[in-house]
């Protein structure tokens, strides 16, 4: 299965985000194919921020979408925020801003899920909570084990006292 980038590329990036620099190529500082390595990394980890939200990156097709809107504009900040590094911080105030917006869109999509992208039709379930919630959960429990439920023995923590 391929990651789609939605319709981001490495020159689409430095347009988007570094209209002052030259297009990308075997010359420049990335080069063209560096670049575009780094669009693909990070369409990767943007694929796996979505899926820990129940959204499949696969499912934003209509590129006129919000969502698809969405995710362009997000993999634009983390491939140009990776290309900066590669580019020895030529701007490094223009990076803090990029970092900032990219911190907040992943705060909301953390908070909101498939909200946050515009589409709620796109969540497939709803996300796991940040931890267990019960002794059921904390062992992997079933409704079928309620009978066991009493055996069950909680773990130790590092603070707990014997």
């Amino acid at each position: 299965m391929s990651v789609s980038t939605f319709g981001v590329t490495a020159n689409g990036v430095r347009a988007h985000l570094f209209p002052q620099w030259a297009d990308f190529s075997v010359k420049s500082s990335p080069t063209l194919a560096t670049a575009g390595e780094i669009v693909q990394e990070a369409a990767g980890e943007l694929a796996a921020r979505l899926y820990e939200e129940n959204v499949d990156a696969a499912a934003i097709t209509d590129a006129t979408s919000a969502a698809y809107l969405w995710c362009a504009r997000t993999l634009r900040l983390m491939a140009a925020l990776r290309i900066m590094q590669a580019a020895t911080q030529r701007d490094p105030e223009l990076a803090k801003a990029y970092a900032a917006e990219l911190k907040e869109r992943f705060k909301k999509l953390d908070e909101s899920g498939a909200t946050a992208l515009g589409d709620e039709s796109l969540a497939t379930g709803t996300s796991d909570p940040d931890g267990p919630t019960s002794h059921v959960t904390v062992f992997g429990l079933t409704a079928d084990d309620a009978a066991d439920m009493s055996d069950a023995v909680p773990f130790l923590r590092k603070d707990d006292r014997l």
